[in-house]
């Protein structure tokens, strides 16, 4: 999984009316202690009382002063987000800004619910004006860095990060996140520190555990990977995303019951979560139950219909089945949604090439190349198809380079067309006749 985790931050606690007379603010604040919808509106433990309370204040219009309102308007919309409810959210932080334009908390919050939508950009303009009314907020260069790490700028993502330490050095959330960028670099030795000092700060930090596991993982240290997401699990049992990591490593060492356990818990925990279905999917084929892989495949399209690893896993349990037309539909489906990713034009290839469309099959292991030149397996099988074509140089040619990037499997492959090679210029021996 590209991505580790997401953390940031609601800003619920900060004065927000507007500046005022001390005495005004004095009666306000009396007026707000004597009133049971502020008491609720106020707390953030039971969503359903904020909503109404916050609701029920929102109802006396100018009764209340503009900066009362930006204060219910901003709890509110906090609720909805945490309900799900992003549009709602986004209508009350929108309202809550335009009657107090320098609400910082409503910027903060807001940038968390475009970035919940995936609007990036938005999410960062939102960040960029509350930092600019409170540059001293270390939450609100977390939540920038996260939304730039999302866009691949990991460059602007470490320097808010740095900045969070610099405002916060024991805020652990900003090690968690620098960690995570440090880890999408490939720099795992770097990620690792910065779990461990996150730890460090927090040894209840459930999510610095989960992505420590992680980083063990890429460094292949698996029982290591497993003891930090058990960890994870007993600090955050309700955490599905560590249950899918965990499954991940079991399944990678062949304990595929185990594996489909952890699954089956992410599942019940996220029912809606489409690479949980994905993952459990990927579980069942290795142990060669195909019908279950598929249902589960299915699931997750049904989820996510936009989700290009359900469509590329399907396609591979496709082939397995032996439907080739089908399977080179989920690849085609798998393509268009995500056109760079060059495993699935190399299953794409498989498809076609099971079919006996070599051409096809040579088309697609050539964009896969062009995707990654490093992608040894491309190299592998499209010099299979040059040697079923007849075209042994330059299945030889393919051969050595997949070879020469750390593929040893297609040394047997080298061997084969070379003694074939070998066979076709040897010169034919000539027949003794007898009169």
């Amino acid at each position: 999984m590209r991505r580790l985790s997401l953390m940031l931050a609601f800003l619920r606690d900060t004065v927000l009316r507007a500046p005022a007379a001390q005495k005004q603010e004095q009666e306000q604040e009396q007026e707000q202690q004597s009133d049971r919808a502020w008491d609720d509106c106020k707390q953030s433990q039971d969503l359903d009382r904020v909503l109404t309370g916050c609701s029920e204040i929102l109802g006396r219009g100018n009764r209340e002063t503009a900066a009362n309102r930006a204060f219910a308007l901003n709890s509110r919309g906090t609720a909805h987000h945490e309900r799900g409810n992003l549009d709602a959210a986004i209508r009350d932080y929108d309202e809550a800004i335009r009657l107090d334009p320098r609400y910082r908390a409503a910027f903060h919050n807001r940038g968390i619910a475009h970035h919940g939508r995936g609007n990036f950009d938005a999410a960062i303009r939102d960040y960029d004006e509350a930092i600019h009314l409170d540059p001293r907020d270390a939450l609100t260069f977390i939540g920038r860095g996260v939304a730039h790490r999302d866009i691949d700028n990991l460059d602007a993502a470490m320097r808010d990060f740095d900045e969070a330490m610099r405002l916060d050095s024991g805020n652990a959330k900003a090690f968690v996140n620098r960690g995570i960028a440090h880890y999408e670099r490939g720099n795992f030795d770097a990620a690792m520190r910065d779990f461990d000092e996150a730890i460090r700060l927090d040894p209840r930090y459930a999510e610095a555990f989960s992505n420590r596991g992680t980083a063990h993982c890429a460094r292949g240290n698996f029982d290591a990977a497993i003891r930090d997401y058990d960890e994870a699990i007993l600090l955050d049992p309700r955490d599905a995303v560590t249950y899918i990591k965990r499954g991940i490593v079991h399944r990678a060492r062949g304990n595929f019951d185990v594996a489909i356990r952890d699954y089956d818990e992410a599942i019940r925990l996220s029912p809606r979560d489409a690479l949980a279905f994905i993952n459990r999917g990927l579980a069942y084929s290795d142990r060669g139950d195909l019908d279950a892989a598929m249902r589960d495949y299915d699931g997750a399209i049904r989820l996510d219909p936009r989700h290009a690893a359900a469509f590329y896993n399907r396609g591979n349990a496709l082939i397995d089945s032996g439907k080739l037309d089908a399977a080179v539909r989920d690849f085609d489906e798998a393509i268009h949604l995500d056109p760079r990713d060059e495993v699935t034009f190399i299953g794409r290839g498989v498809a076609h090439s099971a079919c006996g469309n070599l051409d096809a099959a040579i088309r697609d292991f050539d964009e896969a190349i062009h995707l990654n030149p490093r992608e040894a397996l491309a190299f592998d099988i499209r010099g299979r198809v040059y040697e079923r074509r007849g075209d042994l140089g330059r299945a030889v040619a393919d051969f050595r380079e997949a070879i020469r990037l750390g593929h040893e499997q297609a040394r047997a492959d080298l061997d084969r067309v070379e003694a074939a090679l070998a066979a076709q210029q040897r010169p034919p021996r000539s027949g003794n006749s007898s009169a």
